[in-house]
């Protein structure tokens, strides 16, 4: 079966491939053209990183068919999706997916760009690899906040600060805290307030500085959760992208 594409938005969809490829070169996402979503879910192996991100799939595809179930598209190397992109007319770039139905969703198999003078096939993963897509289960777990502490604001010149600042030491963690004079984050050699708003004083939380490259240079509402569930979730004031970090325990 094929899904015809009458206009692919280049710039829109290497926007949401970088942002997944930050969480590693494989890419998954899931076209929901019912309910005009074009989102992906996913988290690292190790399952201490999980982001979601999500648009509006007019906002990367123009002109599409109606499929009656959601198709899962994924990549081996999302850098080599993004650098083929780059290969065409982009404003007469369109595009055909061929998938197959696995009961649940759609699978796809390949994906053919084209304009007026080029075609490439894109092979899309064998589905028999498995998707490391979350569930929605998974993801409303991983995005709870049932065990908040506090909730700050950090923009997104700090966090580009902060990922400087971790450069001044060998360590492998940074920490979060609190006391009357703000949201602390604090490394061996530095110490910056990301946040005056916050008044009382909140131990200090650990989180390892191999995070940072997983999030987006956005700004972000963070939630501190302890207790039940130990780790910060960053929900991004730019777009709808969220990312949830497990805490680290201090080495004895």
């Amino acid at each position: 079966m094929k899904f015809k594409i009458d206009r692919v938005k280049p710039i829109a969809l290497t926007n949401q491939i970088s942002k997944m490829t930050l969480m590693g070169s494989e890419i998954y996402f899931v076209l929901d053209t019912v309910n005009d979503k074009f989102d992906s879910s996913v988290y690292l192996p190790t399952k201490d990183v999980v982001k979601c991100s999500e648009v509006s799939l007019k906002t990367i595809f123009e002109s599409i068919d109606i499929l009656e179930k959601p198709l899962k598209l994924g990549f081996f190397d999302g850098n080599k999706v993004k650098n083929v992109l780059t290969y065409f007319d982009l404003a007469a770039l369109s595009a055909e997916i061929s998938y197959f139905d696995d009961g649940e969703y759609f699978i796809a198999e390949n994906l053919v760009l084209s304009d007026n003078t080029l075609k490439i096939v894109l092979s899309c993963l064998d589905p028999v690899n498995g998707f490391t897509m979350m569930t929605k289960d998974q993801t409303s777990v991983a995005f709870s906040e049932d065990s908040k502490v506090y909730s700050f604001t950090l923009n997104s010149m700090d966090l580009s600060k902060i990922a400087k600042l971790n450069t001044l030491d060998a360590t492998k963690l940074f920490s979060i805290y609190t006391d009357p004079n703000g949201v602390h984050v604090k490394g061996d050699n530095y110490d910056i307030v990301v946040d005056d708003s916050i008044k009382v004083s909140n131990p200090e939380v650990l989180i390892f500085k191999t995070f940072l490259p997983r999030i987006d240079q956005e700004s972000y509402d963070v939630k501190v959760c302890q207790g039940a569930h130990n780790k910060i979730i960053l929900d991004s004031k730019d777009t709808d992208t969220k990312v949830a970090l497990n805490l680290a325990l201090r080495p004895e």
